[in-house]
């Protein structure tokens, strides 16, 4: 069962930092943090290009190499939405 607590930013940037030390991944800290943090942002009402930090990510591919997510649903809609 899913609550307010287990879904909470805190809670996905916990498992997106375990996810991504486990891959080897540095997100940064400071003023050199590389995050998307779109709160108040439904994913599946605006596509990914159209969220304010995420879509800012995704206009510049050539500076990162990987994206980590909670889970698939924070990231996108559908396939389509990646086109």
């Amino acid at each position: 069962m899913r609550t307010d607590e287990t879904t909470s930013p805190e809670r996905q940037r916990e498992a997106d930092d375990i996810a991504a030390a486990a891959l080897g991944i540095e997100f940064g800290e400071g003023a050199a943090l590389r995050e998307a943090v779109d709160l108040d942002v439904s994913a599946s009402k605006v596509g990914p290009f159209d969220r304010p930090q995420l879509g800012e990510w995704l206009k510049r591919p050539d500076t990162f190499d990987a994206l980590v997510f909670w889970r698939f649903d924070r990231a996108i809609r559908s396939m389509q939405d990646m086109h």
